[in-house]
């Protein structure tokens, strides 16, 4: 019997050896833990990615918003008004205040008339607009009229009547094509094909008109087709920023459509899940506030991550703020981007890991302040405690038969 058990023994000798090597990669987790981030991070072959830790002087250089929003959304070439094209049709009346000149013999025939004041106002025949952008109108001639707008026309008309008419004062009224038009589809009340006007109406005006969004600003989309191109822009930022509410153009396709700003909160919190962003600013500490904050059974509160995609010029800013704090505690460092990073196309996107200390007060205070972004992932790693206890539970569920066994074999 003696030596049964012993046999036993060199099997859970055996065994415990291998299940040691083992744990380190097979114990379920999370996710990474601080220090398999680094190592990552080390490596000369693996995904372009930037750890940065956060610093209070860090701060200003990582700007608040929605992450990557365009520096220009689109020219605003067309805040001038809508502007006579082809197939237009132009009704123009002239004014001749004095006698003696052209219309004053005019018999009243239905075109002409004395208003109270004894001018004489004459309403010409409509004419439209032809494919090379000309109308004709009698006593004035051939006219190049596209491109320009009503009283454009109607001041080079008066130029062309000077000499044949007295003081001529003309007034031009325009019927546009479907060409003039813009189409707004999606999440709007009344979708429809609309007629822009000479005063010239924006993608705020157009949202207006076909009554509004059916959704949340903060979780709407605005796209806009020109010329064969797709701009996007978020309703919250044409409401924000006056710049990127352009106006209008004929031809333009607007589509508004539902896409909820979130982001997610993985690992060590009390709940791991995906948020809504709010349209004011929700800060890093608001959103842990959310998930109910870090378990403390779990969480290791010096590795609290942020992964996010900034933009090549934040990264570079930051980059150049690192050396200078490094520079003041006597390190060396280029203020350059590493060779991952700096080998991705210009306009490339950069991913970034903000790693920030929940243990210190500076790092609370930097918490109250850096802003969540859209699709950011706020991710708490394992205390490598934790680890070590799921290690040590699985070696004591493995030894305890071994344990029995023996126990068992002695008393038979």
């Amino acid at each position: 019997m003696i030596v049964e058990t012993r046999g036993i023994w060199r099997i859970g000798a055996r065994i415990l050896p291998m299940l040691l090597l083992a744990a380190c990669s097979s114990l379920p987790s999370s996710g990474p833990l601080v220090i398999q981030v680094h190592q990552e991070a080390e490596l000369q072959q693996r995904f372009p990615f930037r750890i940065v830790k956060l610093a209070p002087e860090l701060l200003p250089a990582i700007a608040d918003g929605d992450g990557l929003p365009p520096d220009i959304f689109i020219d605003d070439a067309a805040a001038s008004g809508l502007r006579i094209g082809p197939g237009d049709t132009l009704s123009v009346t002239i004014v001749e205040p004095g006698s003696g000149g052209l219309f004053t013999a005019m018999p009243q025939n239905g075109i002409a008339q004395f208003n109270e004041a004894g001018a004489k106002v004459v309403t010409l025949p409509e004419a439209s607009v032809n494919q090379n952008g000309q109308i004709n109108i009698p006593f004035a001639g051939t006219l190049r009229v596209s491109g320009r707008s009503e009283i454009e026309v109607a001041r080079q008309i008066e130029g062309a009547l000077a000499g044949k008419v007295v003081t001529p004062q003309v007034m031009v009224k325009v019927t546009h094509t479907d060409e003039n038009r813009f189409t707004i589809t999606g999440r709007v009340k009344t979708p429809g094909l609309f007629q822009l006007d000479e005063h010239g109406l924006t993608l705020l005006d157009a949202l207006a008109l076909a009554g509004g969004g059916t959704d949340q600003p903060e979780q709407t989309l605005v796209q806009l087709v020109r010329s064969g191109r797709v701009h996007t822009v978020s309703e919250t930022a044409l409401l924000d920023s006056p710049l990127l509410n352009v106006h209008l153009r004929p031809g333009d396709k607007i589509h508004v459509y539902f896409d909820p700003r979130q982001f997610t909160v993985l690992g060590a919190t009390v709940k791991s899940q995906q948020q809504t962003l709010p349209r004011t600013k929700l800060t890093l500490a608001e959103a842990l506030a959310q998930s109910g904050g870090l378990d403390d059974r779990r969480a290791d509160s010096h590795g609290l991550m942020l992964f996010r995609y900034e933009r090549r010029s934040t990264v570079e800013r930051i980059a150049e703020i690192e050396a200078k704090l490094a520079r003041r505690r006597g390190e060396d460092l280029s203020g350059k981007l590493d060779r991952h990073t700096a080998a991705l196309p210009e306009e490339a996107p950069v991913p970034v890991i903000y790693e920030l200390n929940m243990q210190s007060p500076t790092g609370l205070f930097m918490a109250m302040q850096l802003a969540v972004r859209q699709k950011d992932l706020v991710y708490v790693a394992n205390a490598e405690s934790v680890q070590w206890q799921k290690l040590l539970d699985l070696l004591r569920i493995t030894y305890t038969p071994v344990e029995q066994g023996a126990i068992s074999a002695r008393s038979f």
